[in-house]
């Protein structure tokens, strides 16, 4: 790719996104039955039935664990990265790009 212009490396991408998407209309989506409910949900009720079926799963409740865990280690690096790189390197890109 890096030897290609600019214009080809798009022609790439677009050409790679229209086979995507052509593959994907071969794809039927099974459309069920539209049910009504005769009782309007509530969203407490709905959360609290949801997080009775997560912790009911153990290992829905590990992954989500995890996730939290990971998110909350990974999170403050990457929003803290450009200061980072503000105080370590001073001025723009192009007095030091060469």
């Amino acid at each position: 790719m890096e030897m290609l212009s600019m214009q080809w490396v798009l022609a790439v991408d677009i050409i790679t996104a229209a086979i995507a998407i052509g593959f994907l209309l071969f794809i039927t989506i099974p459309q069920p039955a539209r049910t009504t409910l005769a009782v309007k949900s509530n969203v407490i009720q709905d959360m609290v039935q949801s997080f009775r079926y997560l912790w009911s799963r153990r290992g829905l409740t590990i992954l989500l664990v995890l996730v939290a865990i990971l998110g909350l280690f990974t999170t403050p690096p990457f929003i803290l990265m450009p200061v980072l790189v503000t105080n370590n390197w001073p001025g723009t890109y192009s007095s030091w790009a060469g």
